[in-house]
């Protein structure tokens, strides 16, 4: 829309660019995804697999049997999984048979491995950072090494997280202050 536009007038032209550039992305996805749906190649002469369509939505891919709820996995023999793990596959709604309970580990192993509970590191930065940088120029970004999930990390932040003062800005497509990544570079070391 033309209001989008105007917003951007503030912005640099290499801001511009890169938001464009996330835009088309995303517009790419989608074309790609509904080509493979229609059983068409969106890219003639590239070998594609199209995605076989979906006669019973009850089902992943028409192939797999149905996935159980929970309260049914709950009544489900565990074959002695621990009850930690177990808790956790069924939130999931994973179902376990014999051979997946004899690979799970003990919630003691994954305790000595992990510790109890979640470690988050510099959550003493936390109150500077509020106090140093205006509301509406706070934002957000994942940053990690290659195949550590960065990208998850961003669609989770995107998909759950909103700084309401960034709304004034356009710095991102959702205007929610979620970073595709920080402003350094998201695999810098």
């Amino acid at each position: 829309p033309r209001e989008d536009y105007l917003d951007n007038a503030n912005l640099s032209d290499s801001d511009k660019i890169d938001m464009l550039g996330h835009e088309v992305d995303a517009w790419r996805k989608k074309y790609e995804d509904a080509m493979l749906r229609l059983g068409e190649n969106p890219y003639a002469g590239i070998p594609v697999t199209p995605i076989p369509p979906n006669p019973d939505p009850g089902n992943d891919d028409g192939l797999r049997k149905p996935k159980k709820s929970r309260a049914e996995l709950e009544n489900e023999e565990t074959y002695g999984a621990d009850e930690h793990i177990v808790k956790i596959l069924h939130s999931a709604n994973v179902e376990i048979d014999q051979e997946l309970a004899e690979q799970l580990p003990t919630w003691d192993d994954v305790v000595s491995l992990y510790g109890d509970k979640p470690i988050i590191r510099g959550l003493e930065t936390c109150e500077p950072y509020r106090q140093a940088v205006k509301p509406e120029d706070r934002m957000t970004g994942p940053a990690g090494m290659f195949n550590t999930g960065t990208n998850l990390l961003f669609e989770l932040l995107k998909s759950n997280c909103d700084i309401k003062e960034a709304h004034t800005k356009r710095r991102e497509p959702r205007r929610n202050g979620m970073r595709w990544q920080v402003p350094w570079g998201k695999h810098n070391p």
